[in-house]
């Protein structure tokens, strides 16, 4: 990572929410020290660093069931986003997966302290995501405590595109890894039609998030799709539909009786004051329709 050789990159506040965290990264164990070095590319450049939550919905009534925290991360110099692949792709490049195992517990660590914003979770989930190999190497015990207790209720993502890269029985690893803590697992990037059934069978999932660009491939073959939607909710397995834009796409999810969703039509990714009871709403209402929560 270029430790002795440069200086790290300085995380800026992103705005006056991110104070504690400064305080907190000054304070950090050597740990947490190397993870928030940038990568070399970054090095020498002010970097903002900010956790958004994106509500994921019932498709029914619209309550909330939870939110997905996403890291958002800015390059103060000339104001550019970086995007997160970018930023995890560098990571491994440079330390490989330990390197990108420390940064991840800290950006769980960030989005944690975010949560408790969000108020008491009441039934609701907080969804982190995870590169699957990172989970094989870390001892996750002690990343669950927070002041309102968002870290009794955590799901943690990680994608199918990664599972050709595990063998099986590490990616059974993953699944025990995750919920020695009391958490949940969630299967990303599933493909509602062509998606491998042995991906389920080795982590056992209780969310499964589907994109919804998939389901251009869904037309002409509803009946399938409504009944691999029906099996997995047999097996207790919950599905969400990621990336609803617009109220076709709701009306297709409801069509196959999908459950959940999340997207930009249903609310878009928002950062909360530090101290809120609930997330900021704008004048755009950008959290969506629908108000309330419900326990699943």
């Amino acid at each position: 990572m270029g430790r002795g050789r440069q200086p790290p990159a300085r995380l800026g506040l992103a705005g006056a929410k991110m104070g504690a965290m400064a305080v907190a990264v000054g304070t950090a164990s050597s740990e947490l020290k190397a993870a928030v070095e940038a990568p070399s590319r970054w090095q020498g450049h002010v970097l903002g660093i900010q956790t958004a939550f994106q509500p994921i919905r019932r498709l029914d009534t619209l309550a909330v069931v939870g939110y997905e925290a996403l890291l958002r991360i800015v390059d103060r110099c000339c104001r550019k986003p970086i995007a997160v692949p970018e930023w995890i792709a560098a990571y491994k490049v440079e330390g490989g997966t330990e390197a990108l195992g420390h940064a991840e517990r800290w950006w769980w660590t960030h989005h944690l302290q975010r949560a408790a914003g969000l108020g008491a979770p009441g039934g609701r989930w907080l969804f982190l995501n995870a590169e699957p190999r990172t989970l094989l190497g870390q001892d996750l015990a002690g990343l669950g405590g927070d002041g309102q207790g968002w870290g009794r209720r955590v799901v943690v993502e990680v994608t199918e595109r990664e599972r050709e890269t595990l063998t099986r029985s590490e990616w059974d690893a993953v699944g025990r890894a995750i919920r020695a803590q009391g958490w949940q697992v969630a299967l990303d990037d599933w493909d509602l039609l062509a998606g491998d059934w042995s991906a389920i069978e080795g982590l056992a999932p209780n969310w499964i998030k589907i994109p919804a660009p998939a389901l251009s491939g869904v037309r002409g073959d509803e009946d399938a799709a409504r009944a691999r939607v029906a099996a997995l909710a047999t097996g207790g397995i919950r599905v969400v539909m990621e990336g609803i834009a617009d109220a076709d796409v709701l009306q297709s999810a409801r069509a196959l009786a999908v459950p959940f969703g999340q997207g930009y039509f249903l609310g878009r990714p928002r950062p909360i004051s530090d101290g809120s009871a609930s997330p900021r709403k704008g004048s755009s209402g950008a959290w969506g329709p629908g108000k309330g929560s419900h326990r699943v």
